[in-house]
């Protein structure tokens, strides 16, 4: 893990899929928690959907139901996916403002500013 977090690896959690694959026998064994305890950025993922029907409001509530993370939580994971996005620099940096002015975080700067 001390790798990951040198190297600002993003790791992309998909919890139903998690489940459904017996990844872990039920939400509450994710390591997401152990993920984010060693500042280890993460966002939340539907994998297939169609597979495993699901939604991205879906995996978020389950996140936050199964899991304990809360609205601050979220709004982290989706900088964290702006951040991680194969996008120029500029237009990267564009996204990440956008967002954090739609939700409310322009003083926040998470893991990695």
């Amino acid at each position: 893990m001390q790798v990951a977090r040198a190297a600002r690896v993003v790791f992309e959690v998909c919890p139903t899929s998690n489940l459904q694959s017996g990844v872990v026998g039920f939400v509450g064994q994710h390591p997401v928690l152990d993920l984010r305890y060693l500042n280890i950025p993460i966002t939340i993922n539907t994998d297939d959907p169609t597979i495993s029907n699901t939604t991205l409001t879906d995996e978020y509530a389950l996140a936050v139901q199964g899991l304990g993370l809360d609205l601050h939580d979220l709004r982290e994971m989706v900088i964290n996916a702006a951040r991680a996005a194969f996008l120029p620099e500029p237009e990267k940096q564009a996204l990440i403002h956008s967002l954090r002015r739609e939700l409310g975080t322009d003083r926040y700067r998470g893991l990695y500013g």
